[in-house]
């Protein structure tokens, strides 16, 4: 099974509502999200652990936040391999995708916003650079977001360029490696793909308000 647990963040929340949720969280946990500046990003960081933790309760893992490790290039994961996870945030959308299906899973989210395509021609194989000129905006950030979802995946970070990555329809291919792309089309604005090396199949969508259900959906 694969579940894509997701928030949309539209206001802060009051600060003690805030400090009483971010007092769930671990104590390292908890003191990375208060060095932030903005309130959007600690907001989208403690968000993406809340949802973390409410899909291992619902998965039956038991595993505690506190044993998340991180690979050289910061990706985390659990050890033993119980369950794959992967966290995004983009505007006012934070998801947490998590699979016991594979555990080499990443997802990317981007809010569509106007750019000239021109200034990031290079990071695209021909047959895309051909895809995104000769359509719309969403076709860019559809090859964006399934790109960086796949180097998400693999977790070696910035040591991989997007332009290594050729993806055609819904298979990316790196070096000898094949990961597979899911599309999540839940809102117009919001561009969502997740990249695995298994098939996974249908994403079971969980989605939560804020304001109407951190207090009351049971993510403690």
């Amino acid at each position: 099974m694969t579940s894509l647990y997701y928030y949309l963040i539209n206001d802060p929340l009051s600060l003690p509502l805030f400090m009483e949720k971010l007092s769930l969280l671990p104590a390292d946990q908890q003191e990375k999200i208060k060095k932030f500046r903005r309130w959007q990003d600690a907001h989208a960081s403690l968000f993406g652990k809340l949802l973390l933790k409410q899909g291992l309760q619902d998965f039956g893992i038991a595993i505690n936040l506190n044993e998340i490790k991180y690979n050289a290039y910061g990706k985390p994961y659990f050890e033993n391999d119980l369950v794959g996870f992967n966290i995004t945030h983009s505007g006012n959308f934070v998801g947490c995708i998590i699979s016991n299906d594979t555990t080499t899973i990443g997802i990317d989210a981007e809010v569509i916003k106007e750019l000239d395509i021109e200034d990031f021609q290079d990071l695209w194989c021909a047959n895309e650079w051909a895809d995104i000129r000769n359509n719309e905006l969403n076709v860019f950030y559809k090859y964006w977001t399934s790109k960086e979802a796949v180097v998400k995946a693999i977790g070696k970070g910035l040591s991989i360029s997007l332009n290594e990555i050729n993806v055609d329809n819904d298979v990316a291919k790196i070096g000898n490696e094949t990961y597979f792309i899911t599309n999540v089309d839940m809102f117009p604005h919001v561009i969502i793909n997740v990249a695995s090396k298994q098939q996974i199949g249908d994403i079971l969508i969980c989605g939560f308000n804020i304001q109407e259900t951190l207090t009351e959906s049971g993510i403690t």
